[in-house]
């Protein structure tokens, strides 16, 4: 990948500096995916178009400031990408011990402002986050149960989505009141970007939600 097409896939340009440090990532990613499951095998010819370009994507949508919360982080889309492009602090949570090493190792290598929380979401305290994003990780539904616990009255969520979004908007709608705003992917035809914000449960729901989190512990 050259600095201008990506700047041109973007639809933002970004210094070589900033490029480099992508480059350095990717790098990273592949040596790494020798081992370890990042990214499917079948999307590595494609790994710019479809990983780095459509996390990155997110840019055009998230407030200048304010600090991210990444769920389930994996291989680094899209909270690796983000801390790159935005110079800015992002914790990213990943459950998985052998991908939370290597996103350490990333942020390491790079002089990412990152940090990395191994946990189970539902056992992190309260990050009161005022942005939160996630790609591919779970139904709307539950990214909001996860929005509301770690973040802050006022969070936003900012997450890329595909085909299922209509249905998954229309499931959470019978437990939360929301706004949603929806804007077509760059990357992907089928694939949308969801800014959910003034995230509220409905009443009713609140209570039958803190039963089901007691007889779990540390769980919804």
């Amino acid at each position: 990948m050259e600095h201008d097409r990506f700047c041109g896939l973007l639809g933002a340009c970004v210094s070589r500096e900033t490029f480099f440090q992508l480059v350095g990532f990717v790098q990273i990613l592949l040596k790494w995916q020798e081992k370890l499951n990042l990214i499917s095998k079948e999307s590595i010819p494609t790994l710019w178009e479809r990983h780095v370009v459509d996390s990155a994507q997110l840019l055009h949508f998230l407030p200048q400031e304010g600090k991210i919360v990444d769920l389930g982080s994996g291989g680094g889309f899209p909270g690796i990408v983000l801390s790159i492009l935005r110079n800015d602090d992002v914790i990213l949570l990943e459950k998985d011990e052998r991908k939370a090493t290597f996103l350490r190792h990333v942020s390491r290598v790079l002089s990412l402002k990152t940090k990395v929380i191994c946990q189970r979401i539902e056992t992190v305290d309260s990050l009161h986050a005022p942005l939160i994003t996630s790609r591919a990780l779970t139904s709307l539904n539950h990214l909001m149960a996860y929005m509301q616990h770690l973040g802050t009255d006022s969070v936003q969520g900012y997450f890329l989505k595909g085909k299922t979004t209509d249905e998954e908007v229309s499931e959470a709608a019978q437990t939360w009141i929301f706004n949603v705003e929806k804007f077509p992917s760059r990357t992907d035809q089928s694939g949308v970007i969801i800014k959910i914000s003034s995230l509220k449960q409905r009443k009713g729901e609140e209570d039958d939600h803190h039963s089901r989190g007691q007889s779990k512990r540390g769980g919804w």
